[in-house]
């Protein structure tokens, strides 16, 4: 999920990002879909990214969104992370351990 703060009236604080992931998440977790006969249930791993207009760049927005979701899909089924700079370096550390 790629947030521009500027594009939302009323959104004001990343704590309200944080509920409205929560809620968009929790919603998911209980969805099921048809699919023939059987039934599938979903579930979603959520990376938010954050940024006031002009801060970043779109491209960059997206890139911390799915960094923040690959954290998500790392601790478990079904969360959300928002991003930190620190994601990256961990991210960096990790690729440097296996290169």
């Amino acid at each position: 999920m790629v947030v521009d703060l500027d594009d939302f009236e009323g959104v004001q604080s990343a704590a309200m990002i944080d509920a409205i992931a929560s809620r968009i998440g929790a919603a998911m977790c209980h969805s099921e879909v048809a699919i023939g006969t059987s039934r599938i249930v979903v579930r979603a791993s959520i990376g938010v990214a954050l940024a006031r207009a002009g801060e970043a760049a779109r491209d960059e927005l997206i890139r911390r969104a799915d960094v923040a979701m690959y954290r998500a899909k790392g601790q478990g089924k079904a969360r959300y992370v928002m991003y930190e700079p620190e994601i990256d370096e961990h991210a960096s550390e990790v690729i440097r351990a296996l290169a």
